[in-house]
């Protein structure tokens, strides 16, 4: 399945997939949006399945946003498992 992005006042809504076929597209695309904008809020809500490659994106996504200065916010069904996967830490 394709990924379909819907802006809505300030938050894009994701819906498909976010993968490997789907993840570059998706990187372009808010990197330009990043661009005119002080802050990038995605929301998970539609998002069917996200890979590796997804997750890479969002991370990248991320590091753009802190070196730019800019706000980034995740929300939805999702947004536990992405916030776990930047900031919790195995620690041995």
């Amino acid at each position: 399945m394709s990924l379909q992005i819907f802006q809505e006042s300030n938050v894009y809504h994701l819906q498909g997939n976010l993968t490997d076929t789907t993840s570059e597209n998706a990187f372009m695309y808010f990197t330009e949006q990043l661009k005119n904008k002080s802050e990038l809020a995605l929301n998970l809500d539609k998002v069917e399945k996200i890979d590796v490659k997804g997750m890479a994106t969002i991370n990248d996504l991320v590091e753009l946003a802190i070196k730019e200065n800019k706000s980034f916010t995740v929300s939805g069904w999702g947004q536990k498992d992405v916030i776990e996967f930047f900031f919790l830490t195995d620690v041995a």
